[in-house]
């Protein structure tokens, strides 16, 4: 089974059954996606998948000790099938999902009070807002008709600087939490607890193993890049209203990116909000949005060859990553209080931000198959681990960046309506 997770995205995964899986097996999957074998008479889809870092009885598995559980889309041959992770539930990624039926007018709203509004579409999930960090200014715009839950987070988080993550901790099969949040520290790990190390040789504990509160696993650094084309010196938010009327907030102003012939150029990146009804939430939304695009993109693949990685890593956490010969180290932290020990050695990692996630499931993990029969209403859990087919190697693929969690992504604002354009005015 092969699993691709992205930060505040659906993602996606597939799983393979083996030549020899029962057929009654095949036709549990089948049911989980309504197929009944009766001509055009479907009945509800409602199929999930589990996954475990472990085997275990089906009448012990609980939501909450699930590492990642997935909603089951889609079947494209007889052993093999694929679905969505469960920000599904909240129509990311364009995915059908309950929608705000009619326009909804928020004024002078705080951060939990705007995450109250995306809980109250109504997907059957809870949305805690964390507010740990997060500007208690007030904020005003309107929620049109048809918008999303992912688009509505999505939103507040440009406003707010919040990412969210959807986590599946309830007993409860049918009621799944979700957590919007301010820090990265409050749903994401933040400080690291994870070191990744191409550096061998020495003791055991040189490169892996754990040691001073550090995981370390063997890794191996794939297509560094650095990417300065959306670099911005300067964001200008025009909310709604016509000319002089329309509401207008700034960032504060870096230093000019380009100069050229005694010129000193502000690089503006403009956002049209036309939802935004207020100055002061035009200006956080400039500084938001100032947020993402201050720095280049500094971004790179890791593979990491350990089976349970997925244990210690999802997308959003943060981790420290070092690689002398890819020139990724952070030598200011040299002679500071900051230096990073492990295995009784100074390390001089990068902190970076896992914002994508691609890994099989390993040998010795569950998974299982959670759809609800229809015909008697009783949740149905079956084990379809022994069936499926599993591979011998378990490399980890991360996409880590050092900027903004959402990564080298064009600023879209959510809601599909802000026109984000990058212009280039000279400075007064």
């Amino acid at each position: 089974m092969k699993v691709d997770e992205r930060l505040m995205r659906a993602g996606s995964f597939s799983l393979k059954f083996k030549d020899s899986a029962r057929d009654e097996v095949i036709a549990e999957m089948r049911k989980a996606l309504g197929y009944t074998g009766d001509g055009d008479n479907w009945s509800n889809v409602d199929g999930w998948i589990l996954v475990l870092p472990g085997q275990i009885p089906p009448s012990m598995v609980q939501a909450s000790m699930a590492i990642y559980t997935g909603r089951l889309l889609e079947q494209t041959d007889r052993q093999t099938f694929a679905g969505a992770g469960m920000a599904w539930c909240f129509g990311a990624d364009g995915y059908p999902a309950n929608l705000r039926t009619a326009n909804a007018t928020q004024t002078s709203r705080t951060f939990s009070q705007l995450v109250a509004t995306a809980d109250g579409v109504g997907d059957g999930a809870v949305i805690t807002a964390v507010t740990t960090g997060v500007s208690t200014a007030t904020s005003s715009f309107v929620i049109p008709i048809g918008s999303s839950v992912a688009e509505l987070l999505d939103h507040i988080g440009s406003i707010y600087g919040t990412e969210w993550r959807y986590a599946p901790e309830n007993s409860a099969f049918g009621g799944l939490n979700s957590f919007t949040c301010g820090l990265p520290g409050e749903i994401f790990v933040d400080p690291p607890q994870v070191l990744l190390s191409t550096i061998t040789g020495g003791s055991s504990l040189q490169g892996y193993g754990t040691s001073s509160g550090l995981r370390g696993m063997e890794a191996r650094i794939r297509s560094p890049k650095i990417n300065a084309k959306l670099v911005t010196a300067k964001v200008s938010v025009f909310g709604g209203g016509v000319g002089a009327a329309a509401y207008r907030g700034n960032s504060t102003v870096d230093y000019g990116t380009c100069h050229w012939g005694g010129a000193n150029l502000l690089q503006t990146r403009v956002v049209d909000a036309p939802d935004v009804e207020s100055d002061t939430a035009a200006a956080n939304m400039a500084t938001a949005v100032h947020n993402l695009f201050r720095n280049p993109r500094h971004s790179f693949d890791v593979d990491v060859d350990d089976a349970f990685a997925r244990r210690w890593i999802a997308p959003g956490d943060s981790i420290y990553v070092e690689s002398h010969d890819d020139g990724i180290t952070d030598t200011d932290t040299i002679g500071s209080s900051e230096v990073i020990l492990h295995g009784g050695q100074p390390r001089f990692p990068v902190k970076a931000r896992v914002q994508a996630m691609s890994w099989n499931v390993p040998q010795g993990w569950g998974v299982y198959l959670w759809r609800k029969n229809t015909a008697d209403n009783v949740d149905r859990l079956t084990d379809i681990t022994e069936y499926l087919d599993m591979p011998d190697r378990h490399i980890h693929r991360l996409t880590v960046g050092t900027g903004n969690g959402r990564g080298d992504q064009s600023f879209t604002g959510g809601l599909g309506r802000l026109d984000d354009r990058g212009l280039i005015e000279q400075a007064g």
